[in-house]
């Protein structure tokens, strides 16, 4: 069972639709006040309003989803006193604070639920898989299919029950005017749409609590695996805290 509710149900039906079933449906007064909402939400769409072209896409795929990438402070422990590095051979322990160091008050902090990263969804439903379609096309048939849908719509302003060969369905008629939007009027929300739809939207990173943290410790020996900074100062990563640190922020 979805979730697109009873507009969104319906307009997934009315995409599959030729577009002269369309024409037909919008002049059909056994449709309901939701119903005709659809068709007219459609109608908006082949007038190329990008908006309701979003808005259909939506409603029949689902919103785009962003990838987000969660990035953390590291916390490093730094020697200024040392002159030298323990040997590595030498199985040092990992190093720990010395007695009467406090963490700084920035990892007592609980910022609350952080988000997971997500991956883009894998889901294709309709609207979007003819998009993709389309975009692999000569951009000729764009112009074709809109071309098509002013004929249909011609024939039957003439005579409501003329049969219709070769109709395009709604699903391609959005779609192509996205893709006219895009081509021919240069509209960059247009273009972004085009993008996000089929090749996902771009990674989005989130830096909790913003710079790495520098502890001070004052041994003269700095423990094994120490490189120097730029200022020549044996700096150590200390990967143990920072795991604790996103456990904290990742619990519930």
């Amino acid at each position: 069972m979805n979730d697109r509710g009873k507009l969104g149900n319906f307009l997934e039906e009315v995409i599959h639709w030729r577009w002269d079933e369309f024409c037909r449906a919008e002049k059909d007064a056994k449709f309901t006040g939701l119903e005709a909402t659809v068709l007219s939400l459609v109608r908006t769409c082949s007038d190329a309003k990008l908006g309701a072209i979003k808005l259909s896409i939506d409603r029949v795929d689902g919103k785009i989803e962003t990838p987000v990438k969660v990035e953390y402070p590291k916390v490093w422990f730094v020697y200024p006193e040392a002159q030298t590095v323990a040997d590595l051979e030498a199985g040092e322990p990992a190093p720990q604070l010395e007695p009467g160091t406090s963490l700084p008050a920035v990892l007592e902090h609980d910022p609350g639920d952080i988000p997971e990263e997500e991956p883009v969804s894998a889901a294709t439903m309709s609207l979007r898989e003819t998009l993709e379609k389309m975009a692999d096309t000569p951009r000729n048939v764009v112009p074709l299919i809109l071309k098509k849908k002013k004929e249909v719509e011609e024939m039957l302003r003439e005579d409501i029950n003329y049969r219709v060969d070769q109709a395009p369905l709604v699903k391609s008629v959005i779609s192509a005017n996205l893709m006219h939007l895009a081509i021919e009027k240069n509209n960059f929300e247009a273009i972004t749409e085009i993008f996000d739809r089929i090749d996902g939207k771009l990674v989005e990173t989130i830096r909790i609590l913003g710079d790495d943290i520098f502890i001070p410790q004052y041994a003269l020996v700095a423990p094994a695996g120490s490189v120097k900074n730029k200022e020549g100062v044996y700096m150590l990563e200390s990967r143990e805290i920072a795991d604790q640190w996103k456990q904290k922020f990742k619990k519930d």
